[in-house]
């Protein structure tokens, strides 16, 4: 009998890649203001700072979870 072991492992995009494709879908966006900034932690966006809406702060939450590799979004900016 034969047996065979899989031992792949599938890696994805690293925190770094992460927080870059994230500045670069929020700075896009023209309703997102500079004053947003992203860490990435295994794949969870924090966002913080400051905007004056808090439908600026929606959207940057919602660009955020939809960069490809986010696996969670904690939005702490300020309105």
């Amino acid at each position: 009998m034969t047996s065979v072991k899989d031992e792949l492992d599938v890696l994805g995009p690293s925190d770094a890649d992460l927080r870059r494709a994230v500045m670069e879908a929020l700075e896009l966006d023209s309703r997102i203001p500079a004053t947003i900034d992203a860490n990435v932690d295994e794949g969870v966006v924090t966002l913080t700072g400051q905007v004056p809406w808090q439908l600026q702060r929606d959207a940057a939450a919602f660009i955020a979870e939809n960069v490809a590799g986010v696996v969670g979004v904690d939005n702490q900016t300020k309105v």
